[in-house]
């Protein structure tokens, strides 16, 4: 038996509408007040860490699998990573979280900030303002965790050292 075109047609168009409906109703209801509450919390949190130097409160947020890509850096896997990274990063003496957003449905929630900060290099002081997406993810117990971030930085990449031409150890032929 053959469906005549348009009866085709019809019935795939309805089938394609129904699955969008139902994908779509999964993500109508985003994410309730008290998801909202806990993630602000995270970036509070976050702010008041990296405040005290307190690295150890900042990484505790962080799932044990964590993804973590700092700008100007390979990519970070673990909390631990994330961690020992941090020990590494110049001294931040001012620190905040601009313009923060959030979103998300069911287990899965992201967010977005621009991140306005003053760190000791060289002596100087440097003034940036990187912007990150972060990826929670809510655990079994009901509490959200930082599964993944991305950060960049607004600054122009530094310029790559001179070339130092060679000295005086080539052969001539």
């Amino acid at each position: 038996m053959r469906l005549h075109p348009v009866v085709f047609a019809a019935v795939a168009s309805l089938t394609i509408a129904g699955c969008q409906t139902q994908a779509n109703a999964g993500t109508a209801a985003g994410l309730s007040e008290a998801d909202r509450t806990a993630l602000q919390a995270l970036f509070d949190s976050a702010v008041t860490s990296v405040r005290a130097h307190n690295w150890d409160a900042w990484a505790a947020p962080f799932t044990e699998d964590v993804m973590f890509m700092p700008p100007n850096h390979p990519m970070l896997h673990g909390r631990a990573a994330t961690r020992a990274w941090i020990d590494s990063f110049p001294a931040i003496s001012e620190f905040n979280f601009t313009n923060v957003t959030f979103d998300g449905a069911g287990d899965l929630a992201w967010g977005t900030s621009g991140v306005p900060m003053t760190l000791s290099v060289g002596g100087q002081s440097v003034k940036d303002v990187s912007k990150q997406l972060v990826v929670f993810k809510k655990q079994a117990d009901g509490h959200w965790k930082v599964a993944a971030v991305a950060v960049n930085s607004d600054l122009p990449p530094m310029a790559p050292p001179p070339v130092v031409p060679a000295t005086g150890n080539a052969k001539k032929k």
